[in-house]
Parts: structure tokens; sequence; C-alpha cells
């Protein structure tokens, strides 16, 4: 077996990782899809997210402060800010109580669109 023959494998390989498939008619889909190409059912990583905008809001509220709510959404990076900015505390409250607010008032459908039908990433707004 030649060099070059192994790293192809290992690149498809790495290909075929990244590719996921629906378990509902079997096509192939990326894992970033929300859901299939070709019967449009949502992909399994996607169904089983269900973020609470209430909580949200009751998160952002009570432990704002800390970035509990950015944690609960899945944006860890905003979390990690969140708690460095713990002495100056004041500043990250008042955002907390700032981004409940903005919570509350975004309709469900934009909130589920945001958080539940794709994943965030760390350092989404």
């Amino acid at each position: 077996m030649s060099v070059e023959s192994g790293a192809g494998q290992v690149n498809n390989r790495a290909n075929r990782a990244n590719v996921g498939f629906c378990p509902k008619c079997g096509a192939v889909s990326l894992p970033e899809r929300t859901e299939c190409p070709v019967c449009r059912a949502p992909s399994p990583s996607v169904a089983a997210r269900s973020r609470s905008r209430n909580l949200t809001v009751l998160l952002s509220l009570i432990l704002g402060g800390i970035g509990a709510h950015k944690f609960y959404l899945g944006m860890w990076g905003w979390g990690i800010v969140y708690i460095a900015a713990l002495p100056f505390a004041g500043i990250s409250v008042l955002v907390g109580i700032a981004e409940a607010a903005h919570f509350h008032a975004m309709p469900p459908e934009e909130f589920d669109l945001r958080y539940n039908k794709r994943k965030p990433g760390p350092f989404d707004w």
C-alpha cells in the first residue's frame, strides 16, 4: 500500500464521518442540515433540541450575571465571557436583564428557529 492511497483512505473516512443518513428515508445528509434534503424530515440532532423560551428568560433574569442562559442555549463561549466578567458584575447583570427582555419579546417561532432548529455555536449572537 502506498502512502498516497493511505492518505486518500484517511480523507475518505473523515468525509464519511461528517456525513449522516436520514433515519426516515436513508438519504445522505450533512450534519449541519436541519432537515433531510429528500423527505424533509428533521435531522435527529435537531429534533432532540428543545430549549424553552420561558426558561431562558428566567435564567437570564435570575442568573444572567453569570451567563447561565448562554450555557443553557449552547453558547458556552459567551457563558465563559460572562463568568470572566464577574468582577464587573453590575454590567453583566444589566446585560442579563436586557437579554431577558429581548428573549421575552422574541416571537416563539423566531426563538425556535434560532435555538431549536439549529445548534448555535459558542459565540453566536
